[in-house]
């Protein structure tokens, strides 16, 4: 198995490393980070033992390394995550909201469910 040389492969220094693993506010983010100071500062040799002090798969650690690797350090930290399309109609959502706004609002779990029975 060829070994790589993350120290010369990853281009940011380990303080600008650590200084934005600390500044991260949100902890995909900050793993991901975490993931890079680990190699680039020998703290650990390889992916998979990186992989396992951040507690993430190997393969999850790989996909990680090659969007680094192939993208830089801004791409790498971008979120690719969407909203999902709501699940109830625009009718569905209206009766919902308007249940919500009454004194008693749903009252129970079942009373919630029998307004969409309707």
């Amino acid at each position: 198995m060829r070994k790589l040389d993350f120290p010369n492969l990853i281009v940011e220094t380990v303080s600008a490393l650590r200084e934005r693993e600390k500044k991260e506010k949100d902890a995909r983010l900050r793993l991901r980070v975490q993931l890079l100071r680990l190699l680039k500062s020998r703290e650990t040799a390889t992916i998979k033992e990186a992989c396992q002090i951040c507690g993430i798969t190997s393969k999850h650690g790989y996909d990680l390394w090659h969007k680094y690797r192939d993208r830089g350090l801004r791409e790498y930290l971008r979120l690719d995550w969407k909203p999902r399309c709501a699940k109830l109609s625009d009718e569905q959502q209206g009766k919902l909201l308007e249940r919500a706004g009454l004194d008693n609002g749903f009252g129970s779990l079942t009373g919630s469910a029998a307004i969409f029975a309707r």
